[in-house]
């Protein structure tokens, strides 16, 4: 019983990371679209308004656009969608 309670932490711990590591792939693939050069890709797993919802993956993403600026920006991935980009105030 014991082994079994570990494969099933391990398995689901695998998958967990296996997701955030595809979401941050999709969202680099989206800045390089845009042109960016992404300088920082964090996980943001805690919600910032109350309006928001629980099944979005976010990130806080650093980047320079192709003129050089520096900007920061939160994005959203929710399973098998496209990115949502909100720039950072």
């Amino acid at each position: 019983m014991l082994v079994e309670i570990a494969v099933t932490l391990l398995i689901t711990c695998f998958s967990s990371c296996f997701y955030l590591l595809v979401c941050r792939h999709k969202v680099a693939k989206e800045l390089k679209k845009k042109s960016g050069i992404a300088t920082r890709i964090k996980w943001t797993p805690w919600v910032e308004s109350i309006g928001e919802e629980w099944h979005e993956t976010r990130f806080e993403v650093f980047y320079t656009d192709p003129e050089g600026n520096r900007h920061t920006a939160i994005c959203k991935i929710r399973l098998f969608s496209e990115v949502y980009w909100r720039e950072k105030e």
